[in-house]
Formats: structure tokens, sequence, C-alpha cells
């Protein structure tokens, strides 16, 4: 009689069969609601995944236009350096080309001016005994111009006119 008052038991197989069940009943029911989705919600998730997708691409393609646009800048750079260098290579050459011994002059300090119109810097020329004398301004510009400072005092017309077209051109020695 004692099984009269307790409840029946079910024995555990029968327990897990019923969980089991319940479980793809739950995910039938899942799947159910999934596909009863409105058209117009399916839709719009698919619209805003597409759009997400476009903007992803955008982000990627302007992230490459301006790994571009960086390299294509420093490669504008090292082209105006190397003209640069170029063009002072030339205008020094002009000015060792005018010097009394070409083959003894050292150049020093030059450097294309603001305008790059001119290179500046001093030079120093060796005398008749073989020596290096004091470093003197020298300016060479693209319009043929070439001045070398005479070193002499007191200044002489052609250091007074240098010394203008250096303030002119911004060829200050530095």
């Amino acid at each position: 009689m004692a099984s009269q008052g307790s409840p029946r038991r079910r024995p555990p197989a029968t327990m897990a069969s019923s969980h089991r069940a319940l479980i793809v009943s739950a995910a039938a029911l899942a799947l159910a609601i999934a596909a009863c989705e409105p058209t117009e919600v399916r839709e719009a998730r698919h619209r805003k995944a597409a759009a997400e997708g476009r903007a992803a691409a955008e982000r990627e393609l302007r992230e490459q236009d301006a790994a571009i646009r960086r390299s294509v800048e420093a490669q504008q750079q090292a082209d105006a350096a190397d003209a640069d260098v170029a063009l002072t290579d030339r205008l020094v050459a002009r000015a060792r080309a005018t010097l009394a011994d070409p083959t003894g002059a050292h150049f020093e300090r030059y450097f294309l001016n603001a305008g790059r119109t001119a290179v500046c810097g001093l030079v120093s020329v060796r005398d008749d005994a073989g020596r290096y004398g004091s470093p003197m301004f020298f300016m060479s510009t693209l319009q043929g111009e070439v001045a070398v400072a005479s070193g002499k005092e007191p200044l002489t017309d052609a250091d007074v006119r240098l010394m203008r077209i250096q303030s002119e051109l911004g060829c200050t020695p530095r």
C-alpha cells in the first residue's frame, strides 16, 4: 500500500527519451518560426548584411587608395630630392668651371636656395703654393651667373654686387 500514496516514477530511459522529444520539438518549432519569418523582415536582414559587406569593401578600397597615394607621394618626394641633387651638382660644376684651378677647389656647405634658382655655399681654392685659402662665398644661378667673393678687404664692387644678389635670392651662408 505504500505505493498508493507516492507518485509513480518513470524508469530513467523513458525520461531521457521524453527530454529528447522535448528538445526536438523545440528545434522544430524554432525552424518553423524562422521559416515563417515575414518576407519583409528577411529581405531587410539581407539588405543590411549586403550593406555591411559593401561598407567593408568600400573601407578596404579607401585603405588601398590611401596606401597607393602615400606610395606615390613618397616617390614624388624622392624624385624631387633626386632632381634637387642633380640641379645642385650641375650648378656647382658650373661654378667650378669658372675657377682658375677647378680641380683644386674644395666646395663645402653648399645648398639650393628656397626658390631652387641658385646654389650658394663656400669654396676654398688653392693658392700658388698649393695651400687652401679661407673659404669664400660662392653663388651659381640657373641663369648662368656665377660669382665668388674675392676674399679681399675692403670689399670690391663685385663683392658688393654678390652680396646684393645673395640677399635677393635668399642665399645666406648656413
